[in-house]
């Protein structure tokens, strides 16, 4: 599968599964190689897929933002209207 390609089933890409399963060393190999981060059906980022499976660390999240791929906006709007505890008061 080529980095900028999703899948039938979910609309994820290699870096969605990458950062879903916490693989830094395939993260780091990807991140070059993309056009830039599309979210999945869901909505979801890479970056969301890394924290909603316990892989968010330091490191992880540089790489993925250093890559100036990824949308904070679209990162934000996800998490405040996907994730109940995110609410805006």
């Amino acid at each position: 599968m080529h980095p900028n390609e999703t899948d039938t089933r979910y609309g994820a890409t290699p870096l969605h599964y990458a950062a879903s399963a916490g693989h830094l060393k395939l993260i780091k190999f990807i991140l070059p190689r993309i056009i830039r981060i599309i979210p999945d059906y869901d909505g979801a980022t890479p970056l969301h897929d890394a924290a909603v499976q316990g892989h968010i660390t330091v490191s992880c999240i540089k790489h993925i933002f250093l890559s100036r791929v990824v949308s904070l906006q679209l990162t934000i709007t996800y998490i405040l209207t996907k994730i109940p505890e995110c609410t805006v008061h």
